[in-house]
């Protein structure tokens, strides 16, 4: 479900009204999955609730397919370092950078984009779509050749000082909270995408400097919007900086193409800010419904706390269409429900019953429903205070623990019923996180491996530990190194790195590949 189902439609849609019942995939009146959703999803559809990874970046394809692929060897040549070392690099120096503003350039780079005409764009589209290994590199020289305007500016975007792009929206409340757009943000794929088929064109001709510096554009790209405070943000930063790892990685398949370890280190880790996003996400719902910071501070009788509520929930029914009489309704067969389970949840956590007794029915609600939103906020953000190896089994503890309190509280808790809607997917987000290093520390040990062939007369390691001159990355998933084996595969010495992920990513588990004499 997306988040432009208000709170209103869930509470009457958890209490069984078919009335308010609109969500399509709540056929008896009741929320199908009391599972949380995982991001908001785009206008076009390109970041539903559900999505992950790599349906963002692949969505015709099915996890088979992938696998399938994935067990291709790829081939490439032993590539010694370069001289100087750092000639190659995907994050530009600091004394590199001009003074001005990224943003400025960002903004003038999609302007551009959208301001092309209709076949342009469909040529865009198309090539965009294509898998990398179908396209017609003809054509995409031809587009790209049209592109210089917009690609000058991504590359000042990628130059500059100042970088940021800070919506402030962390100063929103209410309805403006919640209804925000991030059309720019969307957009931003569409220049990561453009920026790919440069680096596409420039490695058909073995123009590998020019790649490079298009590649770090790109990873500038992912950076900027990483700027961001919200998942969205953060999930698109990914997904770009993961197609410039899909084309180091067609690159280094080229003949010629000089060893990029030391390009790969250069770049920060993580590339994104997914724990300060996750902090901001889990806690914002006091913005978007003010009224629970008044919970245990005012003073009013219940007719006023009812209409507190009424206000603060029902400009959130205007995204589902309901009507205010509606939200009153469905109000009011929440607070019944759910004041005495809130009132002997408050008991037992230390209220007295002197207070309780004394209070309205719906401040006793408004104070549950915000406490336990907060200490199950805290539990999840906790996890994202370790390092990031170190997080998993952490985060899957407090899912399990999160998915079985949903379930066996949705009915009684105000704070189980907008947290099965509105929290994020806090698994998948650790998941694209993760996954985006692992790919990028991998292709690092790829490089190693590609260097050591080229600096010890053409032999292979015979385990990661003899690397040299230059170390294996380590598996972000378990903090140790990437498994190691040699195959022969048609009379051919196929190396296979492996790596500990989920069940949910196994395409990623084997990179399978070949090093020419």
């Amino acid at each position: 479900m997306s988040r432009k189902y208000s709170l209103i439609l869930l509470i009457a849609a958890t209490l069984g009204s078919r009335s308010l019942a609109q969500n399509p995939s709540a056929s008896s009146g009741t929320p199908a999955d009391p599972s949380p959703p995982a991001f908001v999803p785009a206008a076009d559809g390109g970041l539903g609730s559900t999505t992950t990874l790599d349906q963002q970046m692949h969505p015709a394809r099915k996890q088979e397919e992938l696998v399938k692929k994935a067990e291709i060897p790829r081939v490439m040549a032993a590539a010694a370092e370069p001289v100087p070392a750092l000639k190659y690099q995907f994050w530009p120096r600091p004394q590199t950078l001009k003074s001005g503003s990224a943003q400025m350039h960002f903004f003038r780079a999609i302007t551009l984009l959208l301001g092309q005409s209709a076949e342009s764009r469909k040529q865009f589209e198309r090539l965009s779509t294509v898998d990398t290994g179908e396209l017609d590199i003809t054509q995409v020289r031809s587009f790209v050749a049209t592109q210089s305007s917009v690609l000058n500016e991504l590359h000042e975007m990628a130059m500059c000082e100042s970088f940021d792009l800070d919506h402030h929206i962390r100063n929103l409340k209410g309805i403006e909270l919640y209804s925000y757009l991030l059309p720019d943000v969307q957009e931003a794929r569409s220049l990561g995408r453009l920026l790919r088929l440069r680096a596409i064109e420039q490695i058909d001709r073995n123009d590998f400097e020019g790649a490079v510096s298009t590649i770090s554009d790109g990873y500038r790209l992912s950076a900027l919007v990483a700027t961001g405070e919200t998942l969205i943000e953060q999930l698109v930063a990914i997904a770009i900086s993961s197609m410039m790892e899909e084309t180091v990685e067609r690159a280094i398949q080229k003949p010629g193409c000089p060893n990029l370890y030391w390009a790969l280190a250069s770049l920060p880790r993580p590339v994104s800010r997914i724990r300060e996003a996750i902090q901001f996400e889990m806690h914002f719902l006091r913005r978007i419904i003010p009224l629970l910071d008044e919970g245990e501070t005012g003073n009013y009788p219940e007719e006023v706390w009812r209409q507190k509520w009424v206000d603060s929930i029902e400009p959130l029914s205007e995204l589902s269409g309901a009507t205010g009489q509606e939200v009153t309704l469905a109000l009011a067969m929440a607070t019944i429900g759910l004041v005495e389970p809130a009132r002997q949840r408050l008991l037992d956590s230390g209220f007295q019953m002197e207070t309780l007794s004394t209070m309205p029915p719906t401040q006793i609600v408004v104070i549950d429903t915000s406490r336990e939103l907060r200490r199950m906020s805290d539990d999840a953000v906790r996890a994202y205070l370790l390092p990031i190896d170190m997080r998993g089994p952490v985060l899957a503890g407090n899912d399990t623990k999160f998915r079985k309190w949903v379930q066996e509280e949705r009915w009684t808790s105000g704070a189980a019923m907008i947290a099965s809607f509105f929290f994020p997917a806090i698994l998948q987000a650790q998941e694209a996180e993760v996954r985006k290093l692992m790919t990028q520390q991998r292709l690092m040990t790829v490089e190693a491996i590609r260097m050591h062939v080229a600096t010890h007369g053409g032999q292979l390691p015979e385990s990661l530990e003899v690397l040299s001159p230059v170390p294996a990355m380590r598996d972000p998933y378990t903090g140790k190194p990437f498994g190691y084996r040699i195959e022969t595969l048609d009379d051919k010495l196929t190396i296979v790195l492996t790596s500990d992920v989920p069940a949910t990513a196994q395409m990623y588990r084997e990179f399978r590949f070949q090093i020419r004499p």
